[in-house]
């Protein structure tokens, strides 16, 4: 509970920081550490639906058997990943090139809190959810491809090693929260659709929280000039 508190007050003081008019390091260094926040509310809600779906299929469809629940998600995960693999190449980055990597990020993860809410609400037959995790994985395509693109950006390149290392604490933490803080609340309640609603929260506050990372400068670059790329 004290890491969870500490752990929240250190994403809050890091969005709170502002990157324009400083230097370029302290800019740079401000931008990492808001990206490193923004990205772990995104992990915290994706790793909760990995540990618990099943849980919910299982309350959602009571009467189906353990193999059934099994074989929507199976299939569900199926989606997801496909959409993920093929829209970066085919869709974000061009989406990229006109309005910019956070931009593009910080919408992808809206869609991705309304893809949860639409589950939590609506998700009462496979298909639904098949048709929802579709969305979802609009979400997990740029989850998976554009943050470490920003990160990038933010940095000095002389120590990527070292920030690529920092960079993974922002999946590695959300892990530790997802498996304990939300493990514990799950085991808590009896209505386990409130999972969609941790995972809707928690990536609608991801996507508020991309919205303070400043675009990098050659992104911002490429989008004044037309038909500018990287």
């Amino acid at each position: 509970m004290v890491l969870c508190r500490a752990y929240r007050l250190l994403i809050v003081q890091s969005l709170l920081q502002v990157e324009a008019g400083k230097p370029k390091r302290e800019s740079g260094r401000i931008g990492f550490q808001k990206v490193l926040a923004a990205h772990s509310f995104t992990w915290i809600g994706v790793q909760s639906m990995f540990i618990y779906m099943f849980s919910f299929l299982e309350f959602r469809f009571s009467d189906f058997t353990q193999e059934e629940n099994g074989r929507v998600i199976d299939i569900a995960f199926l989606i997801l990943n496909g959409v993920a693999a093929i829209f970066p190449a085919l869709i974000l980055e061009p989406v990229t090139r006109r309005i910019g990597r956070v931009k593009t990020h910080w919408i992808c993860i809206a869609s991705m809190a309304i893809g949860y809410a639409g589950i939590w609400l609506f998700g009462t037959s496979p298909l639904i959810i098949y048709s929802l995790m579709a969305v979802l994985g609009i979400g997990w395509a740029a989850t998976v491809s554009l943050p470490f693109a920003i990160m990038s950006q933010k940095v000095d390149q002389s120590k990527m090693g070292l920030y690529m290392g920092l960079f993974n604490l922002s999946v590695v933490l959300p892990q530790l929260v997802a498996s304990l803080g939300v493990g514990e609340f799950m085991g808590r309640v009896e209505n386990k659709s409130v999972l969609f609603i941790i995972c809707a929260a928690t990536l609608a506050f991801s996507a508020v929280s991309w919205m303070l990372v400043k675009e990098g400068e050659d992104n911002a670059a490429a989008k004044a000039v037309p038909g500018g790329g990287h």
